[in-house]
């Protein structure tokens, strides 16, 4: 072979060369990344693979508007006990076994007790293998993003969660499932003052890390949660859920059916990130305690919701088809993954 040969090869082996490299590095990368790889165990396409399970998408943001008329309501507040006795009544109403799960820790800047309290609607509650749904239920106490923070509604950081519990307690009676459900509204959440993390006063999720406490010291023998779905500022304008980094690096198989789910059902605010560009999020949320405990646990949550902590988280910048969408991603991986 003389040198023109030689050229003339390498012009066509070399870009060859290069292609196979880079579709080989992408096919290990996939690999590695858990929220990528296929479910052990699962077989092929089933008729249930195919139902579609939607919600009443304006009846939960019904409910939604329901809380903002209480105004805002943080932990101990009056207008946060209207709630609780009417989330009460609701889910008993419903045929829910309902439970307080009442505890006491000091306010962070009167130091004065607070009592929280966790509420636990359970659908089939002597089945011991279970799905756990839960939300927030209290507001910030001040709108800490705005020049000069005030009580606020919550619509969305709030509200909007627990509106998809109320909505979906109506739509699991429909179905026989092998599992219990447990719907299970937080309370303080975020009873925290101050913007700036050196100057925060308060400590997040205290709710959350009390149900933790109970389930790791005595619950789980009696219960065993085999998933959980924590949804939070889930009903902006235009919001997009991308897969969160604690959820992902802890739980990605579950991540990974919720979102493949999600693409099936072409619901278009949960997205993949691309090129790494979505992939520094993470953040500390009702999922955390539940992850330290051995509940695999994913936080549902819009990172780039633009009324964040400010007086304008109010129910006009909230969308009931938003709502609706992740209600019926989450309604529909539930009742194909434990439909009996």
């Amino acid at each position: 072979m003389d040198a023109t040969d030689v050229k003339t090869t390498l012009r066509w082996l070399v870009p060859v060369s290069i292609g196979l490299c880079l579709a080989l590095f992408w096919l290990l990368s996939a690999s590695a990344v858990p929220w990528a790889r296929p479910v052990a165990g699962r077989s092929g396409p089933t008729k249930k693979d195919a139902e579609v399970h939607e919600i009443d998408a304006e009846r939960a943001f019904g409910y939604l508007l329901m809380q903002c008329r209480l105004g805002p309501r943080p932990t101990g507040s009056a207008a946060q006990e209207r709630l609780r006795i009417a989330l009460e009544r609701h889910f008993s109403k419903l045929g829910y076994t309902v439970q307080r799960q009442r505890f006491v820790f000091a306010h962070p800047l009167r130091q004065r007790p607070v009592t929280g309290a966790n509420i636990v609607a359970r659908w089939q509650p002597n089945r011991r293998e279970r799905v756990l749904l839960a939300a927030h239920y209290d507001t910030r106490p001040n709108a800490d993003e705005d020049p000069r923070p005030r009580p606020y509604l919550g619509a969305n950081d709030g509200a909007s969660g627990v509106a998809l519990l109320m909505e979906l307690a109506h739509q699991l009676p429909k179905f026989e499932l092998s599992v219990g459900v447990d719907l299970v509204c937080f309370d303080a959440e975020e009873l925290v003052y101050g913007h700036s993390a050196g100057l925060q006063r308060g400590e997040y999720c205290l709710g959350s890390k009390h149900f933790a406490r109970l389930y790791r010291s005595a619950g789980r023998r009696r219960v065993r949660y085999r998933a959980a779905i924590v949804l939070d500022m889930v009903a902006g304008k235009g919001a997009v859920f991308y897969p969160e980094r604690y959820s992902v690096e802890r739980a990605g198989w579950l991540v990974d059916e919720l979102w493949t789910m999600a693409a099936s059902l072409q619901a278009n605010s949960f997205q993949q990130p691309r090129f790494g560009r979505r992939w520094g999020y993470e953040i500390y949320d009702d999922h955390v305690p539940l992850l330290e405990v051995g509940i695999p646990a994913v936080d549902i949550i819009d990172f780039d919701y633009e009324h964040w902590h400010r007086s304008s988280d109010r129910p006009e910048n909230c969308s009931a088809a938003v709502l609706g969408e992740v209600g019926k991603v989450v309604l529909t991986w539930l009742v194909r993954a434990y439909r009996r």
